[in-house]
């Protein structure tokens, strides 16, 4: 039989009885209330952040330009967006002292938001990276294609995917080292450029 458990109400003047099991039923209900989703899943569109400087602000919303991408980036040419604001942020920060270390003036930093519509971009090629452990060689070998040999294409061929997803490597990328929380969305073929370009897009503070 269940023992009965009591627990004092003194402001009230009276004493509460009540089952252990249904106790234990109550507080299953309850953090399993807490852990359900706030929201339903609709498949609705994937939101995606890019760091950039004031200054090139028009050109993204007027129209990405593929062959305007620079630098040694992880996973070749293209341009590049984050699920995480606070990672764009960081970025459009480095492309500040970038820019003062090379004009040496100050110009302030701008965030640009995409809303991608998931249907459309299932349809393209792509490529996941899911983890970056040292271990994961599949996802170095690529880091190192890039950063180290600054290869072309991601297939053997030299042709690309239209998107590239995975962690960010850090400058100790020849250590195999990656931001543990950031993540990276690489758009790399006029057709997955085209899909950016026809999306809903805002500036953000």
């Amino acid at each position: 039989m269940d023992a009965l458990l009591e627990a004092q109400l003194p402001d009230l003047g009276m004493t509460v009885q009540f089952s252990k099991s249904r106790l234990n039923f109550t507080c299953f209900q309850g953090l399993r209330a807490m852990a359900a989703p706030k929201t339903v899943w609709k498949n609705g569109p994937l939101t995606l952040y890019h760091g950039t400087l004031k200054l090139h602000v028009e050109s993204v919303l007027s129209g990405i330009k593929l062959a305007e991408s620079k630098g040694k980036p992880d996973f070749g040419r293209g341009f590049y967006t984050s699920t995480s604001i606070r990672q764009a942020r960081k970025w459009s920060k480095i492309k500040q002292e970038r820019y003062f270390q090379r004009k040496g003036k100050e110009e302030d930093t701008a965030l640009v938001e995409f809303k991608v519509d998931r249907e459309k971009l299932s349809e393209l090629s792509c490529l996941f990276f899911v983890r970056w452990s040292p271990s994961n060689e599949d996802f170095w070998s690529l880091i190192y294609r890039f950063r180290g040999e600054r290869g072309v294409g991601h297939k053997m061929d030299g042709s690309c995917y239209d998107v590239v997803v995975g962690p960010v490597a850090t400058m100790r990328w020849e250590e195999k080292e990656a931001y543990q929380y950031y993540d990276q969305v690489g758009f790399h073929t006029d057709i997955a450029i085209a899909l950016l370009d026809g999306s809903a897009k805002r500036v953000v503070n």
